[in-house]
C-alpha cells in the first residue's frame, strides 16, 4: 500500500486554515496584490489557482499513464513538460488580453476625463471674457449674502468700487426688502440640488 507521512484530511484541513488565514486580512501583504482592482490583481486572481493545479493535474495524468502502461518514463516526463508549456502559455495570453482590454478601458476613461477638463477650462474661458467685457454686470458671492468679487459693470450698477468690494460688500444688505423672500426661496431650492 502506499503510504504518505500525513494524512489526507489533515493536509485539506491544513490547506485550509492556510487559506483562511490568508483571507482574514485582504488588506494587508499577499492579499493586498491579489484583492486589488489594479492590473496588478487581475492578474494574480487569472494565474495563481491554475499555477497552483495544473501541475498537480498534469502530475496526476502522467502517473496514472505510466501506471497503466499507456505510455513509459521516458515519453511521459516530456509530455508534462510539453503540456504544461502549452497550458501556461495560454493561460498567459489569456490574462494579458484582459489585462490589456482592463488598460484599453481606463486609457478611454482618462481620455473622457481630460476632455471633460478642457471642456470646463473652456466654459471657464467664455465665462471670465464674458464677465470681463463689461457689457452685463455679474458678482461672485455665496448663500450667506457675502459678495466676493464683481465686473466693473456690477460696480457701477451698485456704485461702489473696488475698495469697498475688497472691505466686504453683503448682497443682501443692497437687496430690496420686497425681493427678500424670492431670494430665501431661491436659495433653498439651490440647496436642495
Amino acid at each position: 500500500p502506499l503510504l504518505t507521512g500525513i494524512a489526507a484530511h489533515t493536509s485539506l484541513g491544513l490547506a485550509a486554515l492556510a487559506l483562511g488565514l490568508l483571507c482574514a486580512r485582504p488588506e494587508r501583504g499577499f492579499m493586498a496584490v491579489v484583492t486589488s482592482e489594479g492590473a496588478g490583481g487581475v492578474m494574480a486572481r487569472r494565474l495563481l489557482l491554475p499555477a497552483v493545479l495544473i501541475p498537480l493535474v498534469l502530475g496526476l495524468l502522467k502517473t496514472i499513464a505510466e501506471r497503466r502502461s499507456w505510455v513509459d518514463n521516458s515519453l511521459g516526463r516530456p509530455l508534462l513538460i510539453v503540456s504544461m508549456i502549452a497550458v501556461f502559455s495560454v493561460l498567459i495570453w489569456w490574462t494579458a488580453k484582459a489585462v490589456t482590454q482592463l488598460d484599453d478601458e481606463r486609457a478611454a476613461m482618462e481620455a473622457e476625463r481630460q476632455a471633460a477638463e478642457a471642456e470646463v477650462r473652456a466654459s471657464a474661458a467664455r465665462f471670465r471674457r464674458v464677465a470681463e467685457c463689461g457689457m452685463i454686470g455679474i458678482c461672485f458671492g455665496d448663500v450667506e449674502g457675502n459678495i466676493h468679487d464683481g465686473n466693473d459693470a456690477f460696480l457701477k450698477i451698485i456704485g461702489f468700487g473696488r475698495e469697498e468690494l475688497r472691505r466686504g460688500l453683503r448682497w443682501i444688505d443692497l437687496t430690496p426688502p420686497e425681493y427678500m423672500e424670492a431670494d430665501r426661496v431661491a436659495i433653498s431650492e439651490l440647496l436642495k440640488t
